[in-house]
């Protein structure tokens, strides 16, 4: 029986994704690989639907010859889209966040944590250079400040970080903000 093109497309995402991770250190991917990795990994009735449908097999195709690099961030944006829908959906959104606690963190707020975490700072104090803001770390083994990759989106990455409880926030006497790591946000690394 063939699967429904719905459920062979969100089946089969997240199978691209464990293959391409799995197989990361390969210099590059194919399509007979793939086919041989689902059928070692019990993946038969799926690999069956897609044998069936030569117009997959071809996209299927491309996507694996594409540059690695390339793959692997589509990949794993494929996958970010993939949790924050099911993340939107309230009949899933519990599900979704018991996979994946981060769900609807941006790149930059995991990489916020994941900086404070490698120094390992409690504490940074927000300033502000010319009307440019910086984070600094303030202990830990550290020094300087938070690497921002992107300051347009600065602002709501950490009132997100605040807001799912990862950092905690208050003020001091300047008005400057000090942001506090709690536990959970610790836990990333």
């Amino acid at each position: 029986m063939a699967m429904e093109p719905i459920t062979l497309l969100i089946t089969l995402a997240p199978l691209l994704i464990s293959y391409a991770k799995e197989k990361k250190e390969q210099s590059q991917y194919s399509l007979e690989d793939f086919q041989e990795w689902m059928e070692f990994n019990h993946q038969n009735e799926i690999l069956k639907s897609i044998e069936k449908n030569q117009n997959l097999l071809g996209c299927l195709k491309a996507i694996l010859n594409e540059n690695q690099s390339i793959l692997i961030t589509k990949i794993e944006n494929l996958e970010d889209q993939i949790t924050s829908t099911l993340a939107n959906n309230m009949l899933s959104r519990d599900m979704a966040i018991s996979i994946d606690p981060h769900i609807g963190l941006s790149n930059q707020a995991i990489n916020i944590l994941k900086q404070i975490n490698t120094v390992q700072a409690s504490k940074i104090l927000e300033l502000n250079y010319l009307g440019v803001i910086e984070f600094m770390f303030l202990d830990g083994t550290g020094n300087g400040n938070l690497e921002i990759t992107d300051r347009r989106f600065l602002e709501d990455d950490i009132s997100k970080l605040v807001d799912m409880g990862y950092l905690n926030v208050e003020y001091n006497s300047q008005n400057k903000m000090v942001l506090h790591i709690t536990r959970l946000g610790g836990g990333v690394i």
